[in-house]
């Protein structure tokens, strides 16, 4: 009879080690995939933050320019210069971070030269600005050519931020599954090893004999479990049937601030789960976790609140895993991961991302402005008249341009300097802008010519907004003694062509017949 009894101890000892070995090696496996999961969302988002670094340094540089390059005071420099020396390294961090995405290769070739073009345009500026002054920048500027390689720059940026999301999205799936795995596991193994205490025990009983031998081969398998939970970095407690705490592994133990000897018999819900951060109160008869308990069901919050020891709070993920002995629910087992730092990341991802879609329209509308005069460029015009053309069109409605040419404008630049002919030409937008309508069309097309798109406006209506212009335009050179006329052509279209050029071309003509026949008058006629 004692040696039947010592051949089924001997045998829930041998599976016990068998159990408790392959456990150990599967959570090892799951513990190796979670960190690499966890190292490649890191990854992805260092990569994230490299590209934003990248938009910020280019979208830095290239409004320090233009502020220097206004006022051409050396002290806003600061954000270009720091451009200028570090984007090469910038460029290196994220082109060793996509080293192993063949698409990204491909943008960031792209990225990098439009960069070194850029940062070429902007360092000419500069130089030109320190060396000739305004009046050479002026004759040099081309803005088109700066604002192609800066949406250059941001379109690519935005592909590739677009394709590191996409692989964001998959790794945090990834990682998200993995989470998963390794709380079951984790549980599966606390589960596992109270069966094997319990075969264990129900073994021992049969023979008092060997109860102490049977006993040190629990402690050694409770050992060698326990070896194996303080391996990972997830904190794992167990409660009994009440809420209280019968066990908390050293990852728990550092991440709650407790030791397991003075927490072991309280209730857990008490001390880490009964208010949030913003002092609301969670009794235990209302806790997800417990009830779930209670129901013998699992249950996992993607995202809930811990308290430390120290009354801080921790942002985690937790699962649970209800435990039963004979059928009956007799407490569960608790998985829970630190996400504070990743939600601290998210929230800052967020932020960064607005700031730089704030950043990005406001740049875009900088695009369509005349820097010296205020009012729109010919980029900027030209849209505003294709869409008030567009919308003459649908609804059969008229449309009126006028075209402003300044006569003698470089008689004015030539004998008063080219500060006085950019003075001259702010006060004429000033006088245009002042005299027409809020919901008339204002820009500057280029050189001293300027143009007015009248929407809603037929001939007769066109002529009086007209004269109310120039009257303001005189007005404004008497007072200051600008010795200049103004040549002013209208062209009203009772539905206006597809073509915005043909227009302008259109105002344009009229205009000029005014300059054929001795300046300083209006002319005009009706399309349509």
């Amino acid at each position: 009879m004692k040696l039947q009894v010592a051949r089924r101890i001997t045998g829930g000892f041998l599976l016990a080690v068998v159990i408790s070995a392959a456990a150990g090696i599967l959570i090892y496996r799951r513990a190796m995939e979670f960190r690499d999961n966890r190292q490649a969302l890191q990854h992805s988002h260092q990569t994230l933050q490299a590209l934003q670094d990248v938009a910020g340094e280019m979208e830095g540089a290239e409004s320090a320019t233009r502020v220097y390059v206004l006022t051409g005071e050396a002290s806003y420099l600061q954000p270009y210069e720091s451009a200028v020396s570090d984007y090469r390294a910038t460029l290196q961090a994220l082109q060793s971070l996509i080293a192993d995405s063949p698409a990204q290769r491909d943008r960031m070739e792209n990225l990098q030269r439009h960069v070194e073009t850029g940062v070429g345009i902007l360092q000419h500026l500069v130089e030109t600005r320190r060396t000739q002054g305004m009046a050479a920048v002026l004759m040099q500027l081309d803005p088109e050519a700066n604002r192609r390689e800066l949406d250059a720059i941001s379109g690519t940026i935005s592909a590739m931020r677009g394709e590191e999301n996409r692989v964001l999205e998959q790794r945090q799936r990834k990682y998200d599954a993995s989470v998963r795995r390794t709380s079951e596991i984790f549980a599966a193994g606390v589960v596992i090893q109270c069966l094997l205490l319990l075969l264990v025990c129900t073994v021992f009983l049969r023979d008092a004999t060997f109860r102490a031998q049977a006993s040190q081969e629990l402690e050694s398998t409770n050992a060698r479990l326990a070896a194996i939970l303080g391996t990972t970095g997830d904190g794992i407690y167990q409660l009994d049937e009440a809420g209280r705490v019968l066990y908390l592994n050293r990852a728990g133990e550092h991440l709650l601030g407790y030791n397991l000897d003075e927490i072991r018999g309280k209730k857990m819900h008490d001390l880490i789960h009964s208010r949030t951060p913003a002092g609301e109160l969670r009794p235990a008869e209302n806790c997800r976790f417990l009830v779930a308990m209670r129901n013998g069901e699992p249950y996992t919050s993607a995202e809930d609140w811990y308290r430390r020891k120290d009354g801080s709070f921790l942002t985690i993920q937790c699962t649970s895993v209800p435990l039963r002995t004979e059928g009956v629910v007799s407490g569960a087992v608790f998985s829970f991961h630190d996400i504070t730092e990743q939600k601290k990341a998210e929230a800052i991802l967020r932020d960064s991302e607005a700031k730089l879609r704030g950043a990005l329209e406001r740049e875009k509308n900088v695009a369509r402005i005349d820097f010296l005069t205020g009012v729109l460029n010919r980029r900027g015009f030209y849209e505003m008249a294709g869409t008030e053309s567009q919308r003459s069109r649908r609804y059969k409605r008229p449309l009126s341009l006028v075209y402003v040419d300044i006569d003698n404008f470089k008689g004015v630049n030539d004998s008063l300097g080219h500060e006085s002919g950019d003075e001259l030409l702010t006060h004429v937008a000033a006088a245009i802008q002042g005299a027409v309508r809020g919901t008339d069309v204002v820009g500057r097309l280029g050189g001293d010519e300027f143009s007015v798109l009248l929407p809603e406006t037929d001939h007769e209506n066109g002529m009086v907004v007209v004269e109310k212009v120039r009257r303001q335009l005189r007005e404004s050179m008497r007072k200051r003694n600008w010795p200049v006329t103004f040549s002013v052509g209208v062209t009203s279209f009772r539905t206006a062509p597809e073509s915005v050029d043909e227009m302008i071309r259109e105002a344009d003509r009229v205009m000029y017949s005014v300059k054929l026949k001795g300046k300083d008058a209006v002319a005009a006629q009706a399309v349509g």
